[in-house]
């Protein structure tokens, strides 16, 4: 599967824009290697105490894995200091990939499932495909819907609306 960070900071797998909550609830979350390198080295300095050797042991194992590898992403455990690299294990690192798309899938709506949330029926104005999109982002949803037909709308038919895909901001 195909990962990658955006310049917004977003986790995008097979071109599918990821929610943190998707990430969350698997328990992994996509970071980029080198930058968790440097965030190592960083925290390895701040170490003090003999009560720490254990997480400064951890953090070099850490380190030296990640060093070793080539990937530019790598899968970062939540909650322990596991990392899962697509060179490494290529099953595990595409399994996780599955389960947070389905996880994402779960997190998109459908228009029509909020339109009484939104109050798009109280507003029967005239939408721009922009005009739309920053009304539903006003309300705290932006459109996932890979298929931009909307834009060809009419602009005075709100319902056509409805089966556009979103989720909550």
């Amino acid at each position: 599967m195909e990962t990658k960070i955006n310049e917004n900071g977003e986790v995008i797998i097979n071109d599918v824009v990821i929610s943190q909550e998707a990430e969350e609830k698997v328990g992994y979350c996509l970071r980029e290697r080198e930058q968790q390198i440097n965030d190592l080295y960083k925290w390895i300095g701040e170490v003090t105490g003999s009560d720490r050797a254990n997480d400064l042991y951890l953090m070099k194992e850490d380190l030296y894995y990640l060093e070793s590898l080539e990937d530019e992403f790598v899968f970062s455990s939540i909650s322990t200091n596991e990392f899962i690299a697509k060179s490494d294990d290529e099953e595990n690192f595409n399994s996780i990939c599955k389960e947070i798309l389905e996880l994402n899938k779960k997190n998109i709506i459908r228009v029509r499932d909020i339109a009484k949330e939104i109050n798009l029926y109280g507003c029967m104005q005239d939408f721009k495909e922009t005009a739309f999109s920053e009304f539903l982002r006003f309300n705290g949803f932006e459109i996932v819907d890979e298929n931009e037909e909307y834009a060809d709308f009419e602009y005075s038919d709100c319902k056509a609306y409805l089966d556009l895909e979103v989720k909550k901001l």
